[in-house]
């Protein structure tokens, strides 16, 4: 008969689990800065948008030349998001409902490119973490010098 088997968090907490067949999961930290792409054209309302970005937006310990395509994607759509709001305030003279028939009405086109493009940026900006509740995700827990005395450090004390 052989040994009964034991649960790995057994083997941890008792000091005999393998180390050897254990893989190095740890997160990687890529570095660098995100840099505009050769394979993605940029307009230069776009190249700036993106540059400011780059300057304003982004966590140097989070961020790397990985999301480069991202960001420039979310400089693409900030433009057309720009430039459709823009049409809309000159040429459709506020006109946010068309008529289209004798009893039927339908948004500018212009209004259903801005609302599109900002649903993508909010998108796009969640997954850079370029939104508040996105940092959250980011953010390091609060250690006991951050808190300030006397705080609930528990619910028994609230």
């Amino acid at each position: 008969m052989s040994k009964p088997r034991s649960a790995t968090i057994l083997k941890i907490i008792k000091g005999t689990a393998r180390r050897d067949r254990k893989r190095d999961d740890a997160s990687v930290a890529l570095g660098g800065t995100p840099v505009a792409l050769d394979f993605v054209p940029l307009s230069d309302k776009e190249r700036a948008v993106f540059d400011w970005i780059v300057a304003n937006g982004l966590l140097p310990s989070v961020h790397s030349k990985m999301e480069s395509l991202l960001i420039a994607k979310l400089a693409k759509l900030i433009v057309v998001h720009n430039e459709a709001e823009a049409k809309l305030v000159i040429e459709s003279q506020h006109r946010l409902v068309i008529r289209t028939g004798q009893n039927s009405y339908k948004l500018s086109p212009y209004l259903r490119i801005s609302f599109d493009a900002l649903e993508r940026i909010r998108l796009l900006m969640s997954e850079l973490g370029l939104t508040p509740s996105a940092r959250l995700r980011f953010a390091k827990p609060m250690s006991e010098s951050t808190t300030a005395k006397g705080d609930a450090d528990d619910w028994g004390n609230v």
